[in-house]
């Protein structure tokens, strides 16, 4: 069963730099470590970042702002949590992936320099309070590695495939 432990800490971060932006999407990056090959752990995320710019149905990030903020991490860390792909909002749609989304997903399984082979991207629908974490695996195909919390512990959530 594929497997997405996402920090209650990091979730709560989401929900309020959605709400803070809305109606505009937002989103940022995920950091965590893969604890198996089909179990990713999310620690936190990153933010938009101060030169991002948000409208009603897309976001563009501040990539330098990630850059530094996923580099820190890393260090700060012992390199041990890491880029493991982005996140966004759709303040008035749902969880689903938009063309633009999965062209980005695709991108950044691809790109060399992210040492990524299989990225994550959260989308946080907010008006239906719903998260779906999707993978880009084997042949680049997308799955939504979500379904249900089917647990929670003091700090996480385990979000499961259906």
């Amino acid at each position: 069963m594929r497997r997405v432990w996402l920090s209650f800490q990091a979730l709560a971060a989401m929900i309020a730099e959605g709400h803070r932006c809305e109606p505009l999407e937002t989103g940022g990056a995920l950091i965590g470590y893969w604890a198996s090959s089909d179990e990713a752990v999310i620690t936190c995320i990153v933010g938009p970042g101060p030169a991002a710019e948000h409208e009603l149905t897309a976001f563009t990030p501040d990539h330098g702002f990630h850059q530094n903020e996923i580099d820190r991490i890393y260090r700060a860390t012992g390199r041990t949590e890491t880029y493991l792909g982005d996140w966004h909002t759709h303040p008035r749609n749902g969880a689903c992936l938009s063309d633009k989304d999965i062209r980005t997903l695709k991108k950044i399984a691809h790109h060399q320099p992210s040492r990524l082979a299989h990225p994550l991207m959260a989308v946080l629908a907010l008006e239906k309070a719903e998260l779906v974490v999707w993978c880009c695996v084997e042949h680049k195909r997308l799955q939504p590695w979500s379904g249900r919390v089917v647990s929670c512990t003091l700090d996480f959530f385990d979000i499961a495939d259906s």
